[in-house]
Parts: C-alpha cells; sequence; structure tokens
C-alpha cells in the first residue's frame, strides 16, 4: 500500500483533474463547487510538488503540458478506479450494512 507522504492530497489531484479535463480553473471550482482561488492554490502546490509545470494558460484557458498529460492521463485512470471502487462497494450496501449490524449488537454494551 502507498504510504500518503508519497502523493499530493486527494483534493490536490480532483482539481489537477478537473481543470485539464475542462480546460480551465474556474470551471473546474465550479464543478468541485469550490472558489477558483482553491483550485488555483492546488495547482500551484502540485506543480510545486512534482517539480514541474503541468499546465500552460492559454487564450482558451489551460492546456496540459506533454509533462502534464501523461500524468493528468494516470491521475484520471486512478481516480476512475476509486469511482468504479466505491460504486461497487455501495451497490453491496445491503451487506455491508447487515454485517455492520451484526457487528454492533455482538459486542458488549458499556
Amino acid at each position: 500500500m502507498a504510504n500518503p507522504k508519497d502523493y499530493p492530497p486527494l483534493a490536490v489531484l480532483r482539481a489537477f483533474e478537473a481543470v485539464g479535463r475542462l480546460h480551465g480553473i474556474r470551471r473546474a471550482a465550479k464543478e468541485l463547487t469550490v472558489d477558483h482561488a482553491v483550485v488555483s492554490r492546488h495547482i500551484r502546490s502540485l506543480d510545486a510538488w512534482v517539480g514541474a509545470q503541468l499546465l500552460t494558460r492559454n487564450a482558451k484557458g489551460y492546456s496540459l503540458t506533454e509533462l502534464g498529460s501523461t500524468y493528468h492521463e494516470q491521475i484520471s485512470s486512478a481516480l476512475g478506479a476509486i469511482a468504479s471502487a466505491t460504486s461497487m462497494l455501495m451497490s453491496r450496501g445491503g451487506d455491508l450494512n447487515s454485517a455492520s449490524s451484526a457487528f454492533r449488537a455482538s459486542r458488549p454494551c458499556g
């Protein structure tokens, strides 16, 4: 299992993924329901974390650098895997709720 110190915070990665996909900080902020300044800080933080510029600003918004594009593909895939795993887990929620209830009932009170 990866150590959380080996990768940036999930919120930073989510912001990067959204900016790369939507080509804009304000558009990403709207989707993530945060202020655009938060997304900007996340992007600066990520650039510092990896030691490279991942996005460039242009007339139409933002575009990924070559390195940013490669990283974006991997991050998008990883976030997609998290979403799939979560969806699968939630679809089995009835089983998990039953197991959780049985566990709580078996524990001594007090």
